[in-house]
C-alpha cells in the first residue's frame, strides 16, 4: 500500500494524499501500524505534503494511534472519519503566524 501511494504521489507530483481504509480488511494489528507509520515518515514524496486518513467509525482509534505514530516521524497525517472534513484538512492552507 505505501508503495502505490508513494507512487502515486510521486507521479502526480501533487503534495497532498487521501488514503480510504473504511473497506480495508484485514486490519492491521498494533504493531504493523507502528511500522507504517515510521515507514510512512521516511517518504519525502509524503512528508513534503499533507496525508488525510478516512477510517471507519470502529478503526478509529487505531487509525489515530498509527496517525499519532507518523506524526512523531514528522509526516503531517490527520485521521477522519467524515469524507468532507477529510477534503476541507487537505484544501486548507496552513497559516503562519506573524514574526
Amino acid at each position: 500500500m505505501l508503495t502505490a501511494l508513494v507512487s502515486a504521489v510521486q507521479t502526480t507530483r501533487e503534495n497532498l494524499a487521501l488514503i480510504d481504509m473504511r473497506n480495508a480488511s484485514p486490519r492491521l494489528s498494533r504493531p504493523d501500524l507502528f511500522e507504517l507509520g515510521v515507514a510512512i515518515s521516511t517518504q519525502s514524496a509524503l512528508t513534503r505534503g499533507k496525508v488525510a486518513m478516512l477510517a471507519a467509525l470502529d478503526q478509529q482509534t487505531d487509525a489515530e494511534f498509527f496517525e499519532s505514530v507518523a506524526r512523531l516521524h514528522g509526516t503531517d497525517v490527520r485521521v477522519f472519519t467524515s469524507f468532507e472534513a477529510a477534503i476541507t484538512w487537505l484544501a486548507m492552507r496552513e497559516q503562519r503566524l506573524p514574526v
